[in-house]
């Protein structure tokens, strides 16, 4: 099975598929649209391997994503706010000659290309015409079967100059979709809710592809988040389920009026994504009687999940990310690999039929993350007496901010290429509301220059994505090293 017959299977399902603002579209509808933009498509990707997706949340990314499937090209989605340096870099990475947007994004895909040295055949959603960008050459794609059976490249970590994408197979989507499934219950009769973004891993996955495969209806948050839209968006729709991050679920917590809003529709509330305190699981619990809630746990390179700890033990064992989902094994293990003891701290290894087939062009880093069919994580954990999973730490550099991958090699990259930077760090730093933002200190080239810590930001600015941008710049006469000469990030 591949992810375009999930949509195939539905085409003469007249049940409502996808809902955004005031514009509502049936499975039959989708597959029409699909059907004729895949052709278009298709008419203008000879040579190519993948093509790029540069739209918001909307009916049209939807749309996109399905078309580029049906085309048998891979699906590349791009973060629309991203700013002309970090597209470049992903366009020479994932060798894209072809991005799909629309009317709302083409201006920005203009404006990050006009000095592009390389032809883009950007496609319009809205118009169904391409329009050439950037230079004249095509762009070079390297020969291989890498990318043979892959459906979908997802970004997860790296520099600009190094970039990293996981890459995620028909097998691997399939596999964890069908066992989100099962461990949700979720029925074609269900309606979901996405307010995360659709080029991340758990809004693709667990709803997105989860909700397409069993027919079933998905509303798209059409505005920023905030408690009192959603309450609307839940009344209004009949939603019944929904998946968010920890500063989401502590602003529905903390929302004076849930017991006068209407969610009887309501059946669960998925939230993952970065640590949660105890006292936040239970307040929020306590704020919504009558909806289950599940504390979920994934990476990317898992096609998104790997656990949740289900509503019947949700009060018990609050603060678990409970045991892996249906047809997945784990582990924990010390430094040297061995099995640890109940209680005791190691790093978790999974393994299963949704773990990626690895990271493009990056087979050194492949082989360090994928190791006799276990995924090392990067995460430490332990497990309690029952075989619950604690997550107490990670490994990794990763830096999440609402529920937001950030890797700090981006942002050091960038703070070093500002002509009075010697060199950076970036870690992450504890925020009630957001779980982690980056903050960043930085050596000067010559202390006496006097260049401002707010000029640095506002280099950052005009850069980074404003996720990626420093909550603060220190200066430091020299960063903290270890016995090999690695900057010390903890």
């Amino acid at each position: 099975m591949c992810i375009k017959d999930m949509l195939e299977n539905q085409k003469k399902n007249d049940n409502t598929a996808l809902i955004y603002a005031n514009e509502y579209i049936s499975y039959r509808e989708l597959y029409d649209t699909v059907h004729i933009v895949s052709h278009e498509l298709a008419s203008q990707c000879e040579g190519y391997r993948s093509i790029g997706l540069f739209i918001h949340n909307s009916i049209n990314y939807i749309a996109a994503y399905f078309s580029i499937s049906f085309t048998g090209h891979v699906i590349v989605p791009i973060n629309s706010r991203i700013k002309a340096n970090e597209l470049e870099s992903t366009i020479h990475y994932c060798e894209l000659g072809v991005i799909v947007t629309d009317t709302l994004n083409i201006d920005l895909l203009r404006k990050c290309l006009k000095d592009f040295p390389y032809l883009i055949k950007a496609f319009n959603m809205d118009t169904m015409s391409f329009e050439s960008m950037g230079g004249n050459e095509s762009i070079p794609v390297i020969e291989g079967c890498e990318l043979d059976d892959v459906a979908l490249m997802l970004h997860t970590s790296g520099s600009l100059s190094s970039p990293k994408r996981v890459m995620l197979t028909h097998h691997n989507l399939i596999t964890c979709v069908e066992a989100i499934i099962e461990s949700l219950e979720i029925t074609r009769a269900d309606r979901t809710l996405i307010a995360l973004p659709l080029f991340l891993a758990s809004a693709n996955t667990s709803q997105m592809l989860a909700h397409i495969y069993l027919g079933a209806s998905i509303v798209i948050m059409d505005a920023l988040f905030t408690a009192g839209y959603f309450f609307k968006l839940v009344e209004r729709h009949g939603v019944t389920n929904f998946t968010g991050v920890p500063y989401m679920m502590q602003l529905l917590a903390d929302n004076k009026n849930t017991k006068a809003q209407d969610i009887s529709s309501l059946r669960f509330i998925c939230f993952g994504g970065a640590p949660t305190p105890v006292e936040k699981i239970r307040k929020l619990i306590a704020s919504f009687s009558g909806v289950d809630f599940i504390h979920m746990y994934g990476q990317t390179e898992a096609s998104t999940r790997i656990s949740h700890l289900l509503p019947d033990r949700m009060i018990e064992k609050a603060g678990s990310v409970g045991k892996p989902l249906p047809g997945m094994e784990w582990k924990l293990v010390n430094e040297e690999g061995s099995d640890v003891g109940m209680g005791e701290v190691g790093e978790l290894l999974v393994k299963g039929g949704n773990i990626m087939k690895g990271y493009y062009k990056r087979n050194e880093q492949t082989l360090t993350t994928l190791m006799d069919g276990w995924l090392h994580t990067g995460d430490l954990g332990r497990f309690d007496e029952e075989g619950f999973l604690y997550i107490v730490g990670r490994m990794r550099n990763v830096i999440i901010k609402g529920g937001m991958n950030i890797y700090p090699e981006e942002i050091e990259e960038i703070l070093c290429s500002h002509p009075a930077v010697k060199e950076a760090c970036v870690t992450g730093e504890l925020d009630d509301l957001l779980g982690e933002v980056p903050v960043a200190k930085v050596v000067l080239k010559d202390p006496s220059i006097g260049i401002s810590m707010e000029e640095l930001v506002r280099f950052c600015v005009e850069k980074l994505s404003s996720l990626k941008v420093p909550a603060r710049i220190q200066m430091a006469a020299e960063l903290p090293r270890t016995e090999t000469g690695k900057i010390k990030r903890f």
